[in-house]
This record gives C-alpha cells, sequence and structure tokens, in this order.
C-alpha cells in the first residue's frame, strides 16, 4: 500500500510471444516496466519466459535491467530446467531485423522477430533451441549488413 493507502502504481504486464513446442509444452514471454521511472536511460525492464506443460509450470525465468546497453543493440538471456531445452530469448533495438542463436554444434537457430512493441520501443523474439544443444553466440544483423557476431558468455553445463 502507497503511504496514503492507495496501492502503489503497477506497470501492467505485456504478453509478448508465446508458443507450442510439443502438443504439450506451451512457452510465453511477457513484458513490464519496473519501477515508476520507465523513461531514465538506465530503466528497468523485466522480460520473462514461463513454459508449462499440461498446465504445470516447468521453468519461470528472465532478466531486468536496461532495455538496452549503450554498447549493444540486443539484451538476451538463455535458460533451461530439467529435460527441457534451452531457450534463447532477446530484446532488440527496432533497427535489428536478423537475429541467429549458433549453438555449441553449429547449429544455426533463426529467431522470429516481432514488431516494434509500442511500448517498449523493442523487438523481441524466443525460441528453443534443438534438444541437447547448448547456446553458443548470437548472430545479430541490421537491413542491409553483414549480421556481426555477439560473444556471449558460456551456459551454465547441465
Amino acid at each position: 500500500m502507497g503511504v496514503d493507502g492507495s496501492a502503489p502504481h503497477e506497470e501492467p504486464t505485456i504478453e509478448i510471444l508465446s508458443g507450442t513446442l510439443e502438443e504439450d509444452l506451451e512457452w510465453k514471454v511477457t513484458c513490464r516496466w519496473q519501477g515508476a521511472d520507465r523513461s531514465a536511460p538506465e530503466g528497468n525492464l523485466s522480460t520473462h519466459l514461463d513454459v508449462r506443460r499440461n498446465g504445470k509450470r516447468l521453468l519461470s525465468s528472465g532478466f531486468e535491467g536496461p532495455p538496452l546497453y549503450p554498447d549493444s543493440p540486443v539484451n538476451e538471456w538463455r535458460g533451461t530446467s530439467g529435460d527441457l531445452p534451452y531457450f534463447v530469448m532477446v530484446r532488440t533495438h527496432p533497427s535489428i531485423n536478423q537475429v541467429v542463436a549458433v549453438t555449441g554444434r553449429g547449429t544455426e537457430v533463426e529467431l522470429a522477430l516481432t514488431a516494434v512493441v509500442p511500448e517498449f520501443e523493442l523487438r523481441f523474439a524466443c525460441a528453443a533451441l534443438p534438444n541437447g544443444e547448448d547456446p553458443g553466440v548470437l548472430l545479430v544483423a541490421r537491413e542491409g549488413e553483414e549480421p556481426t557476431v555477439i560473444r556471449t558468455p558460456p551456459p551454465p553445463h547441465r
């Protein structure tokens, strides 16, 4: 409750993407601003992945922080749980038109980008990697440019 007894202002959570991997395995990406001043350069944007099988939550994770860091057109998260495949989730500058996750084995998985989401002025994408494959690097490109490798830390061992 606020000081005056009112509920504190909460920014709405917006569903950005959703998909199905198998008949009974569904995922959803949501996003919302955390805190009151979303216009601050260090604004805190929460992007969240929820994975369920037959309605039972198997994975609930994501990342918070500035929408994008000054030195990168992409902010990304990758993770897994139990016997699930790795997921790669990104938010990008509006000028990015291609994101490819390259696994440690060299398999390329193109992530389907959303249109620019007006509430966040960003594009988003999420994909599951092939079973048994760990994430490696991301390739990103703007219209008319060659893809650039964004080096990312190695994933934790299963």
